[in-house]
């Protein structure tokens, strides 16, 4: 239940094919913040250097080297961010009050646990921290602390602090909202969860985990499988995370709303994307780092009552490097040469029926920070059309390709 994005869809264009152009957190980020794909930026995972280097990686001195913000300071803007950032020294990060974990969500092999969902009268602390064995993976769960004290509330608390300043200040402002949930700990405010028994999601059965790649089988399983848990206890997890989406998007609704109450709704831009998104136990996984639709396709919307236009769906195949180039267009920057993106512009204001014919991501395990994702593997690699879809392993390090296609209008589940 997103009521508040899906409010802010309608008031602009909602794209329903975008790809996001690595399945973990920085290199996505990245990718996004500089219209680059991550192997042209040499930023493909976000864990520890190989074991064997690749050579896939060439350095590229002819590559343009603009980002986000750098754009945003020529034009006068200063860019804040609040929240998760990772390469935050581009963005002038607000400091906020971060809550307490229940995990720390780094270790091997995992353990996943579905924490029993309670309404707790006074703010209790987390399940304890195991200080001496492995952290365990909180995928489902209550979360007891009142709003202002979970990790949305101080986000967007610090977020109407900053936007009350720059409204006053008169002048054109860029704010990046970073929300870290929905992720993992998924604990959710109890008001916010959703009944299990309405989350409505396949189980794998074995003739489709017998038909999986030998890396999904081996690899991905040993760092994500939850064929361990029941049925009840996958379908909690489940809730739980519909329900930290919804409290998300409450928690968005207060900045829509603020900028509302100002004036500022109509003449203010407002994106909406992620970095990657999340199994929930399709497929016999949890979490990232696999080339799913639940993974790799993310949500971009852009909103402009006053500058685009409104209630426009839009389902050509686009990916997280043209938002940069967008932006860019918008205000009247022109883009350099050599950015992979491209503008979404054409396509927005109708002057084109066709675009581009694939879309692309990548990640390169060898540089995961998990022993089990590291171990004979490297750099994985997906090319999809609207209705192919190609997953293999393109690195010379791997002498097995253990590549899986599909046919995503035969087989839209994968």
């Amino acid at each position: 239940r997103t009521h508040t994005i899906d409010a802010i869809a309608r008031r602009g264009i909602l794209f329903k094919n975008a790809t996001t152009q690595n399945v973990v957190c920085s290199p996505s980020r990245h990718s996004m913040m500089t219209g680059q794909y991550c192997h042209t930026l040499r930023h493909m995972a976000m864990g520890e250097p190989p074991t064997d280097p690749p050579t896939y990686l060439r350095y590229d001195e002819t590559v343009p080297q603009i980002d986000f913000p750098t754009v945003l300071a020529s034009l006068g803007m200063r860019p804040f961010n609040v929240g998760k950032a990772h390469w935050g020294d581009w963005w002038e990060s607000l400091p906020y009050e971060e809550p307490p974990r229940a995990d720390f969500a780094r270790f091997d092999p995992p353990e996943f646990r579905v924490y029993p969902l309670v309404q707790l009268t006074a703010p209790q602390k987390y399940p304890p921290r195991n200080a001496h064995g492995p952290r365990v993976w909180t995928i489902g769960g209550g979360n007891p602390y009142p709003f202002k004290d979970t990790g949305p509330g101080t986000i967007t608390a610090t977020s109407l602090a900053k936007l009350a300043e720059l409204i006053e200040d008169g002048k054109p402002f860029f704010l990046r909202v970073s929300y870290n949930a929905p992720h993992i700990p998924i604990l959710v405010p109890p008001r916010f969860m959703v009944a299990p028994d309405q989350v409505n999601l396949p189980y794998p059965t074995p003739d489709e985990l017998a038909a999986k790649s030998r890396f999904e089988h081996m690899q991905l399983a040993q760092y994500s499988s939850v064929l361990h848990l029941d049925q009840k206890e996958l379908q909690s997890a489940r809730g739980s995370y519909y329900g930290l989406v919804s409290f998300v998007d409450f928690q968005i609704g207060k900045i829509v709303k603020f900028l509302e109450d100002r004036g500022q709704l109509d003449n203010t831009l407002i994106i909406i994307t992620s970095d990657q998104g999340l199994q929930l136990g399709e497929h016999g996984l949890h979490k990232k780092r696999n080339f799913y639709e639940q993974t790799v396709t993310v949500p971009l919307i852009f909103s402009w009552p006053g500058g685009l236009p409104q209630g426009k769906v839009i389902d050509e195949l686009v990916e997280l490097i043209d938002l940069f180039p967008t932006v860019m267009d918008l205000v009247g920057f022109d883009i350099p040469e050599g950015i992979a993106g491209r503008s979404l512009m054409p396509l927005i204001r109708g002057e084109v029926t066709s675009w581009r014919p694939l879309v692309f991501s990548e990640i390169d395990h060898s540089q995961s920070v998990y022993t089990a994702l590291r171990v004979q593997s490297g750099r994985r690699v997906m090319v999809r059309s609207k209705q192919w879809k190609l997953i293999y392993f393109r690195d010379e390090r791997v002498l097995h390709e253990d590549g899986t296609l599909y046919d995503l209008i035969a087989d839209p589940g994968e």
